[in-house]
């Protein structure tokens, strides 16, 4: 069943389809509608349900969770993979909005290790030794 979308819409689904290599159509039928099963009498039919936009928007907001998601536990994977190495080294690694950080383990002037320029693990040191090395 075709969904009512003007042209200029379904062009907006050609470079995600082009992205995630499925076919526009079939990522248009799936954003739009959903399949509902009904048996009643010992009969089964599969209906093909239009959604409204709330529920078309719902639709589209929860495939992008899930593909970021996915996509941020293979960066995880990928940079855990990239980080291992043959001797034992302390190091932390912080993946947020602003990047990724490796903070390396260094003795201070007392001989104590540090991290990096945070002489403690407290979250508002760590921030402000973070906020002076980001640049300007």
């Amino acid at each position: 069943m075709p969904h009512a979308l003007s042209s200029s819409s379904s062009t907006v689904l050609a470079f995600p389809s082009y992205l995630l290599a499925v076919d526009q159509k079939r990522l248009q039928e799936k954003l739009t509608s959903r399949k509902m099963d009904s048996k009643w009498g010992g009969r089964q039919e599969v209906i093909d349900v239009t959604l409204n936009v709330e529920q078309a928007n719902f639709t589209r907001d929860a495939l992008s969770k899930a593909l970021y998601s996915r996509l941020f536990d293979y960066l995880v994977d990928a940079v855990n993979k990239a980080m291992q190495k043959n001797r034992q080294e302390y190091s932390i690694g912080v993946l947020d909005i602003y990047g990724f950080e490796i903070f390396q383990v260094t003795q201070d002037t007392m001989g104590r290790n540090a991290w990096n320029g945070c002489s403690s693990l407290d979250s508002v040191g760590c921030c402000q030794h973070s906020q002076s090395v980001l640049p300007k």
